[in-house]
């Protein structure tokens, strides 16, 4: 019995840490001083949000707050290709008025798009 709340209170505390953001995407703008870096534009979100395709790694990142060296809170990697494919999709979506909703799954270090139900995106 013992080891069963053990278990417990870990698989709880494992829980709590698990944390999806959930960010809708509405347009973008490129971070100054960089061909291809793309901060990533949400009316309702605090958070920076940035698809990096200039750095050496190649990545989507989430920081805290929506300020230069604010922390990052989520961060993925792409090979080169994909990252600018990524990028050129969001530009070319995004011009044309679309909007998308990027799930973020911190403990799996995941990011679904949906250009479908956005409006549930906050």
């Amino acid at each position: 019995m013992k080891k069963l709340i053990i278990l417990f209170f870990a698989v709880i505390s494992l829980s709590s840490e698990a944390k999806l953001y959930k960010i809708l995407v509405t347009s973008w703008s490129y971070k100054p001083g960089f061909d291809y870096m793309l901060h990533l534009k949400s009316p309702l979100s605090p958070h920076h949000f940035v698809l990096d395709c200039q750095s050496f790694l190649h990545e989507l990142v989430l920081y805290e707050a929506d300020r230069e060296g604010s922390d990052r809170i989520f961060e993925v990697y792409f090979n080169p290709q994909s990252c600018y494919d990524l990028g050129s999709w969001i530009i070319s979506h995004t011009d044309m008025g679309g909007k998308m909703c990027f799930t973020l799954d911190t403990v799996e270090q995941t990011v679904e798009i949906s250009t479908e139900n956005y409006q549930f995106c906050f």
